[in-house]
């Protein structure tokens, strides 16, 4: 088992000893009892009968661990769930002392508790060949995160008699604003770390150019291949041995697990710390990539890890993230609110932008929202910002916020300029639609095996470096260091000394500083570069840029796609002011900024690939400062995601397509329009008796893959003639736990008193897949999972009360109810299962993920995905 993957939230050992010599006093303790069927007449599920005690030897060996009492209360402090808060913990029960009996078996007097896990070394194995599998096979077996909160009698139990302090009733909400402050000032150190690396490492690779190019041009074209290279290969080498979950931008993958979808691995400590060095490594190589999606996923890795106990190895000692206030964090519901804040925070100090941050967070990479989010990823975002901001400065001054800036600009332009605008968003819109479509065809034919994916980026780097530097030396022109407004920016080639090689330092200088230069394009006939530099670095770098994007690194497509729209842009609002100067009078043609119309290039390119909106609209506004531009800007990103539409979708859409993940858009897809629930659904649903025999429940989770399960009870309605009546839902993850502890029974029965020992089996449930496989979660709800439990022939014959754990307000649909409601209901709610119930509230079938999610194109269909119906 990993670490922090223990099983033993019963107690064991000693315990068992003390349980076993008060017997009499078994079930004391606070509860409650509830009758949820007065028609079943049978022993209450606290009595003890003769046959559920150990032989009088076996109850002497439990008894002599009883020495262990100090070595024990030392595991509890350690044992990640033992514990809840105002109780005490040892209130146990017939289950808690069948289960240490089990447990003290296998022990001896000062030895750990062994796992209740029992199923031998073969089911181990099974689970240990599930979890190695390689990261592209884990993607194709999918699962579906349980963002909706389980509301059940244990729950309901578990909240009672709480008392209000000055930090609250428990103090959850106070440590979920110190975490995100923490998520905020961590992001931002990050992003500034990656900047000032990348910073760095590129005046490195400037100065090992020019001091080739002194000796010779092959010598400062070998020097420059062989640094690219090596950055490139490291980056390559790093994501697809150690996080292949770490390549591109991460925006995508992180958009769909805020969907409900489990993506193996993505915010693994290991991936996270992969995206972070492979990024500087990527961005510094000379590539067409940016560092600012990437930082979106830094984001969202920062926020995961203060929702996953750790345990780090320092030599002979460990340091683990284990705490009482943590490990309330540990379930899905929770743990998206943070990741959405993380997200946001990284967006925001890329920008500079914490309002658009956020809105980002809310329209693209969330599917669920609520104002305690806004808030969280409002003062996430900020913090972030700030702390950038904090670092750009000088004495504590605070300047120039986010990654890349939109300043520079004067808040004015004319109105008959706005065609021209709308021209350029049409153009913006339609290289989006090529660029998505050349996406997905380059996709298809780039290697699968790990060698070839890090020669094919070694290559492209080759190819990149190549171009950067012969091109210039061949056709650039030189001009005056004084045209610089950052002379560190320029690369001076062949030039004489005070001067730089235009062309060059569009393709070899910083990516922002180039964006930053067009942004402040003037008018006049001598600018920084030239219109011949700016048309051909424009064609070399769309073509690089589709070559580059999608190879086995980090890498981000933001500031790529504004520096090409930027250059359209540019390009264009240099031949607007020549043509105003020959037609229009003097004061109309000075207010012309060749520089706006590179900005609008910049949105519109943006637009046509993201297809983003409204956030667009605000990270630029903040990035600009100029709410004087809000009219143009909001057009370009109208009109460029519009023309873009019409062709095909975003490349985040291409990317969900490739990697055939099942991602539930903001409108339902055309092919269940006309369709309704029981068209959809699959059944025949498998449900369970609200008390179940352990023998039929093994072999039923052993013999299918769902996740989600209608309870049913038995009513007698006549003699001979009975119904079925539908109260609530139990996961698969819940059954495990009950198995797992042997939370059994002698005899059946729907009467049951809820205790302390239910709510320590509740939390077990609620963070099950958070200690067991947590990235790699599919192989925590494998069905290799039961056999490893290792249930006894003489546990068959057992019985299981799931009454205290349904969920009791599950969301349903009557089977006649639309398709395109349901899919808005799941959606919304963030659902994992939707019972469909007939006429007479009797399940009839279950709704997934999979049942909603667009699969027209034939090759999607083909798929090989295993979540189906069953495993989502």
């Amino acid at each position: 088992m990993q670490a922090g993957e223990s099983d033993e939230l019963l107690p064991t050992s000693a315990i068992a000893a003390a349980a076993i010599a008060d017997v009499d006093d078994v079930g004391r303790g606070r509860r409650r009892r509830r009758d949820y069927a007065t028609d079943v007449a049978s022993p209450p599920v606290n009595s003890v009968s003769g046959d559920e005690l150990m032989t009088r030897d076996r109850l002497s060996s439990a008894a002599s661990l009883q020495s262990d009492e100090d070595e024990f209360n030392a595991e509890v402090e350690r044992a990640p769930l033992l514990g809840v808060a105002g109780r005490k913990r040892r209130s146990v029960g017939v289950n808690d002392l069948q289960s240490d009996v089990f447990a003290a078996q296998a022990t001896h007097r000062g030895a750990r508790a062994e796992s209740l896990y029992e199923g031998g070394d073969h089911a181990a194995k099974q689970l240990q060949d599930k979890e190695n599998l390689t990261w592209e096979a884990s993607m194709k077996l999918l699962e579906s995160l349980d963002y909706d909160e389980v509301d059940n009698e244990v729950a309901r139990f578990k909240m009672q008699g709480r008392k209000r302090h000055f930090y609250g009733y428990s103090g959850t909400t106070l440590v979920k604003w110190v975490i995100t402050v923490l998520v905020g000032i961590i992001t931002g150190f990050l992003a500034y770390g990656v900047e000032s690396a990348v910073e760095a490492i590129v005046k490195q690779r400037q100065r090992l150019l020019q001091h080739g190019l002194d000796q010779h041009l092959l010598t400062g074209l070998l020097y420059s291949i062989l640094a690219s290279a090596t950055l490139v290969g490291l980056s390559c080498l790093m994501t697809v041995t150690l996080a292949p979950a770490a390549s591109g931008s991460g925006v995508a993958l992180i958009m769909s697990y805020l969907n409900g979808v489990h993506i193996p691995k993505l915010l693994a400590p290991r991936t996270l710390l992969t995206k972070i060095v492979g990024t500087i490594f990527a961005v510094s190589s000379g590539l067409p990539v940016g560092p600012e999606g990437p930082l979106v996923h830094i984001g969202s890795g920062v926020a995961a890890f203060f929702t996953r106990q750790h345990s780090i190895g320092l030599g002979k000692t460990k340091v683990s993230t284990h705490n009482k206030w943590l490990d309330l964090f540990h379930n899905d519901h929770d743990r998206r609110e943070f990741i959405s804040s993380g997200a946001a925070a990284g967006l925001a100090a890329a920008f500079g932008a914490p309002i658009g941050g956020v809105l980002f967070s809310l329209e693209e990479a969330s599917s669920f929202w609520s104002q305690r989010t806004t808030w969280r990823s409002m003062l996430c975002a900020t913090v972030a910002t700030f702390v950038l901001a904090l670092g750009h400065g000088h004495k504590l001054q605070l300047q120039s916020p986010g990654l890349l800036s939109f300043q520079g600009l004067e808040p004015r332009f004319n109105l008959i300029e706005i065609p021209v605008f709308l021209l350029i968003a049409v153009a913006g819109g339609l290289f989006g639609a090529l660029f998505s479509s050349a996406y997905v065809i380059i996709s298809k034919t780039r290697p699968k095996t790990r060698s070839l994916k890090v020669l094919e980026a070694v290559l492209t780097s080759m190819v990149v470096t190549a171009v950067a530097v012969l091109v210039p030396s061949a056709i650039g022109i030189c001009q005056r260091e004084s045209l610089l407004s950052n002379p560190e920016l320029g690369v001076r080639f062949f030039c004489s000394e005070g001067e730089f090689n235009d062309l060059g330092t569009l393709l070899f200088g910083s990516r922002e500083g180039v964006i930053e230069s067009l942004l402040a394009m003037e008018g006049k006939h001598e600018t920084t570069f030239t219109i011949q530099s700016i048309a051909i670095f424009l064609g070399i770098f769309l073509v690089l840029t589709s070559l580059s994007y999608g190879i086995a690194l980090p890498s981000g497509l933001f500031m790529p796609a504004i520096l090409a729209g930027s250059l359209f842009g540019g390009l264009i609002g240099r031949g607007v002011y020549a043509f105003a100067q020959d037609h229009f009078d003097s004061h109309t043609a000075a207010n012309i900024q060749p520089g706006l119309y590179a900005l609008i290039g910049g949105v519109s390119f943006l637009g046509g690939i993201f297809r983003s909106s409204i956030s667009l609209v605000v990270i630029v506004l903040e990035g600009t400062g100029v709410v004087a531009f809000l009219l143009p800007i909001v057009l370009a990103v109208v009109i460029s995601k519009f023309v873009a539409d019409s062709f095909n979708h975003s490349v985040y859409d291409a990317l969900l397509f490739l990697k055939t993940i099942p991602f539930l858009h903001h409108e339902a897809p055309e092919s269940i329009r006309n369709k309704t629930a029981q068209d959809i659904m699959s059944s025949p649903a498998v449900c369970f008796n609200e008390y179940v025999q352990v023998g039929d429940l093994v072999d039923q989770l052993r013999d299918c893959t769902h996740n989600g399960f209608p309870v049913t009870r038995t009513e007698q309605l006549a003699p001979g003639k009975t119904r079925q009546v539908y109260m609530g839902t139990i996961l698969r993850s819940q059954l495990l736990v009950l198995l797992s502890r042997r939370a059994f029974q002698n005899h059946p029965t729907a009467s049951r008193e809820v205790t302390d020992t239910d709510v320590f089996l509740h939390q077990a449930m609620s963070t099950y897949h958070h200690r067991h496989h947590h990235f790699t979660r599919f192989a925590s709800s494998d069905q290799s999972k039961v056999e490893h439990i290792g249930i006894r022939p003489y546990e068959r014959t057992k019985f299981i009360t799931l009454t205290p754990f349904i969920n009791i307000a599950p969301v349903t649909v009557q089977e006649r109810v639309s398709a395109d409601r349901v899919f808005r209901q799941f959606r919304t709610m963030g659902l994992r299962h939707l019972v469909v119930t007939d006429l007479s509230n009797v399940p009839v079938g279950i709704i997934t993920r999979t049942s909603l999610a667009d699969h027209h194109d034939a090759d999607k269909q083909a798929a090989d995905v295993e979540t189906g119906a069953t495993g989502m």
